[in-house]
């Protein structure tokens, strides 16, 4: 089951893991989102579920460029299709842009695959 109707919007999202593992040219990103997907499963709206959390995994990873990053929670992503548009369910070449102040975070993969997906009840209260 598809969880978006498109791409997911990640620009405001919180930046919670970045996994680099230059070993194997690869990058898992985790972004926690308050709020659920565009098209969320059954047992999370029944469950009263409002937030969740996704981990996404670039392969075949290149020109990676890392600059003065400390996980600040404010950012902005570019996450851009390279060549013909395509989804997270069809594996094609992206860019990958996050930046914030004085921080930057960009590389160009093979392919990206949504690897992680968890839902959970997050509090309201402040």
């Amino acid at each position: 089951m598809e969880l978006f109707d498109t791409s997911p919007e990640l620009t405001g999202e919180a930046l919670f893991s970045v996994h680099i593992d230059e070993r194997d040219s690869r990058i898992v990103l985790g972004f926690e989102s308050a709020g659920l997907p565009s098209r969320p499963r059954r047992e999370w709206v029944e469950q009263g579920l409002n937030a969740f959390e996704i981990h996404l995994t670039f392969f075949g990873v290149r020109d990676l460029v890392l600059e003065g990053w400390t996980g600040s929670p404010e950012h902005t992503v570019h996450f851009g299709w390279l060549g013909e548009r395509s989804t997270l369910a069809q594996n094609s070449a992206v860019r990958m842009e996050i930046s914030g102040t004085g921080e930057l975070i960009c590389f160009t993969a093979q392919s990206v695959k949504l690897t992680n997906v968890r839902a959970y009840r997050a509090s309201q209260a402040v």
